[in-house]
């Protein structure tokens, strides 16, 4: 209906994507991401959403430049930084993952989930000095923060050294 009123409300475009994209609907969701786009290119919702919905299309390289770009319109938006760097994680691209969050830390607030995320990817890069490094980090923000470590990083609930660490630093800390 708003569209019918006016068909250049950036805003009602971006509200149709976002459910389509939830319906699973990519391209259709896409197009109409784009018209917002087009209308308005300074959100930084629309371009986070073209990038996940890229993502969802395996266009990967599309999707990178559209998280670029809603990360340059609001570098101080943590979840972009997170979702990004989410994304390359799950591609096994550690080493890309690793770089985002490390960039992402200049923006942030102290947000424990960059730093628990930042463990993660160095555990799953093989490198478990900056691993256990960035896992205290975390737990020294919020010691209730190793929840959210073992839900994105389910490997760490067998691996005896990760458990040790985790229980020795909430001993002390309590």
């Amino acid at each position: 209906m708003a569209l019918q009123i006016n068909n250049k409300n950036a805003d009602a475009l971006y509200s149709i994507s976002s459910i389509l994209h939830q319906k699973g609907q990519y391209k259709k969701s896409k197009s109409f991401i784009k018209k917002a786009i087009q209308i308005n290119n300074q959100d930084s919702r629309f371009w986070f959403l073209l990038a996940q919905i890229y993502y969802k299309l395996k266009k990967i390289q599309n999707s990178d430049k559209a998280y670029l770009r809603a990360i340059d319109i609001e570098p101080f938006k943590e979840e972009f930084w997170l979702d990004y760097s989410d994304k390359k994680y799950q591609q096994n691209d550690f080493h890309k993952a690793i770089n985002i969050l490390n960039e992402a830390k200049e923006y942030s607030n102290g947000n424990p989930l960059i730093n628990l995320r930042l463990a993660a990817s160095y555990f799953s890069d093989g490198n478990n000095n900056l691993a256990f490094r960035f896992l205290g980090k975390a737990l020294k923000q919020d010691n209730n923060s190793y929840k959210d470590f073992l839900n994105y990083y389910p490997q760490a609930k067998v691996n005896t050294k990760i458990c040790k660490f985790i229980n020795n630093f909430i001993k002390k800390n309590v």
